[in-house]
């Protein structure tokens, strides 16, 4: 009896290991790891999805941020008009000198460093007594830098005066002038003057209605 015992136990702890070896392969087929949405059935996965919630009150207003630093100053349109200046003539003005140029009144006017495009004009009046006789003027509109810099333009008149004005002969004329300025980084100052270049000994010649107008330009080309 003891001995058919003791033959039954080893198939006993057999069968007892295979049942344990079986049962451990299934509990452990019923435990994986999930690595993607794709393992889940989409009616499962589907049902873990909870409804969006209400959204939630608006947060605290945040601090203003630094003033960002300004922009760089754009550059003036090509050849552009920047600003005018102007100087009319105050009174009229005798021509009397021959050897040196006298200024006409109120044609002076000061420009700031730059380019600028001028015209001006100034109206001559020769008179005589007398017979007709001949006039002869010269007029020159300069512009001078602080450094001593010349631009300049210069304009000639020549007439006989006009018998047909008796008692007063007369002869006119007009004189225009345009000059382009550069003057760099310097200021400079715009001028006027006439001079006499001879004439008949009862002649009288005078400056009327002179104008200076200057145009000021990002750069003259």
């Amino acid at each position: 009896m003891l001995a058919s015992t003791s033959r039954r136990a080893p198939t006993v702890i057999s069968l007892a290991a295979l049942f344990f070896a079986i049962g451990g392969t299934a509990i452990a087929a019923k435990h994986y790891l999930v690595t993607s949405t794709n393992q889940i059935k989409p009616s499962v996965l589907k049902a873990l999805k909870g409804k969006v919630g209400k959204a939630g009150p608006a947060g605290a207003r945040g601090e203003a941020g630094q003033k960002g630093e300004a922009g760089q100053k754009g550059e003036a349109g090509k050849d552009g008009a920047v600003a005018g200046y102007s100087a009319t003539q105050g009174s009229s003005q005798a021509i009397t000198e021959e050897e040196k140029l006298t200024g006409v009144p109120g044609l002076t006017k000061a420009l700031p460093a730059g380019s600028f495009i001028v015209s001006g004009s100034i109206e001559l009046s020769a008179s005589s007594t007398n017979a007709a006789e001949y006039a002869d003027a010269q007029c020159v509109l300069t512009d001078e830098t602080g450094g001593g810099t010349k631009h300049e333009q210069s304009r000639l008149w020549a007439s006989a005066t006009d018998a047909s004005y008796l008692p007063v002969n007369l002869a006119t004329t007009t004189l225009s002038f345009s000059l382009a300025v550069s003057s760099g980084g310097e200021t400079s100052t715009l001028s006027l003057a006439c001079k006499k270049l001879g004439h008949g000994p009862h002649v009288t010649m005078e400056a009327l209605n002179g104008t200076i107008v200057a145009v000021q330009t990002t750069a003259n080309s």
